[in-house]
């Protein structure tokens, strides 16, 4: 089946780990019949902000994602967004972008506050149940918050546990913390992101996974958003014809983006 393609998660080289530019990144969009792509680098408020120049590479983002922007009109709809990482853990910083312009403003956890990086935790010596009840509660926090618009890979710390650590977790132990915070997303109005990135990684699935989504729809959740999280000009949009699936599987016949920080629909 041939659907309208989506991703409003990618990365360009002005977050620490991506690794082309938006023009390059657009090039590759359009050859691939994507019609709609965010850029979405990083923002991430932890220790390592001033090390990493957060500010500045947001800066130079906003401006590159322009000039593709105004260089690709007609052929493919480029937003400008954001992924603010831990926002809450350092308001002062995160403020300020909530204002500046964006089309989208991602939140997600790539860690707990004042813990390491989930890629760099030693999973062997921490208890896993009580690690991820904190991180639920953490989620729920950010959920809550009015300062992003869509919640990214919810299940996040599984990529690296399950995946890259081959340490089962009953997830089903977390099943009234996940319906808290997919009611919170209903409830302020965001969308619930379906990101591809771990589809035909080693997990093997998406963040968050189809049992989820259809539990976010069976909660009244209308608003969804699809992701590849590409680094890569080559994997943009990978996943996404197969998330479409899944999110069709459970019920919803129509994708979200956003301008202005305004959900938009579109059918599938």
């Amino acid at each position: 089946m041939s659907y309208k393609l989506i991703d409003l998660h990618i990365h360009t080289d002005n977050s620490p780990d991506g690794h082309h530019s938006p023009m390059f990144m657009c090039e590759e969009a359009v050859s691939k019949g994507v019609r709609a792509v965010a850029f979405t680098d990083h923002y991430d408020l932890t220790v390592d902000f001033e090390k990493f120049r957060y500010d500045k590479r947001a800066e130079h983002s906003f401006f590159e994602v322009e000039k593709a922007r105004n260089a690709f009109a007609g052929k493919i709809l480029v937003l400008k967004g954001i992924e603010l990482g831990e926002a809450l853990h350092d308001l002062p910083k995160t403020v300020p972008i909530l204002n500046a312009g964006y089309d989208i403003i991602l939140g997600s956890l790539h860690n707990l506050k004042n813990k390491p990086d989930f890629i760099a935790l030693d999973y062997e010596s921490i208890d896993i149940y009580e690690y991820l009840d904190e991180y639920f509660d953490e989620l729920i926090k950010l959920s809550l918050w009015h300062g992003v618009d869509v919640i990214t890979h919810m299940t996040c710390p599984l990529r690296y546990i399950t995946g890259r650590h081959g340490i089962p977790v009953d997830i089903e132990r977390y099943s009234g913390k996940i319906d808290i915070v997919l009611k919170n997303i209903i409830d302020t109005g965001k969308a619930l992101e379906v990101n591809t990135s771990e589809l035909f990684g080693v997990l093997g699935k998406t963040m968050p996974d189809e049992k989820i989504i259809k539990r976010y729809r069976e909660l009244g959740g209308k608003l969804i958003t699809v992701g590849s999280d590409a680094h890569y000009a080559a994997d943009i949009g990978k996943g996404i014809p197969e998330a479409i699936d899944i999110i069709s599987r459970c019920g919803f016949d129509k994708l979200t983006f956003f301008m202005k920080r305004e959900p938009m629909q579109i059918d599938i």
